[in-house]
């Protein structure tokens, strides 16, 4: 029985970094797709007053 435990922990412990990686990677990815709208925006800016 407590092996069983033990095996539920860790894989919950396993599957909790998991999740938190790929939460780091979206908020990346997801920042950087901002990033280049807004760079986008200043662009076309720019290029509208010149």
């Amino acid at each position: 029985m407590l092996k069983y435990w033990v095996v539920l922990i860790c894989l919950a412990a396993f599957l909790g970094a998991g999740c938190s990686t790929m939460g780091e990677v979206t908020g990346k990815t997801v920042k950087g797709v901002e990033n280049a709208a807004s760079d986008f925006k200043q662009g076309y800016r720019k290029g509208k007053t010149n």
